[in-house]
């Protein structure tokens, strides 16, 4: 059980939301995806809601910019599985493996 944390501000994350999805289904992974954005108020956000309609993922807003730390402090706190994994949101991973990888190394 897994979940994976991305902070993000002013940036598209779906491509890499779908790319980790794959492979955690591939792998037959327990998981979770919460993605924030800090507080952009970014366009980009409208494309980011897409991700509320992916199993076990959620993308969501703050109103307030936390910033660096505090926002991965509060991913932290929001995930539910032991195991976490935060990744920028400007990351792609430059494998098809990567959660493979990560997992089994």
């Amino acid at each position: 059980m897994l979940s994976i944390l991305i902070p993000t501000y002013n940036y598209n994350i779906v491509p890499l939301v779908r790319d980790l999805r794959s492979q955690l289904h591939k792998e037959n992974i327990i998981f979770e995806i919460i993605c924030i954005d800090d507080a952009s108020q970014s366009e980009l956000n409208l494309i980011n809601e897409e991700i509320n309609s992916f199993e076990f993922c959620s993308f969501s807003s703050l109103e307030k910019n936390f910033g660096r730390s505090k926002i991965r402090n509060f991913l932290a706190k929001k995930a539910k599985y032991e195991w976490l994994i935060f990744l920028d949101g400007d990351v792609l991973p430059a494998q098809s493996s990567f959660i493979f990888n990560y997992l089994y190394p």
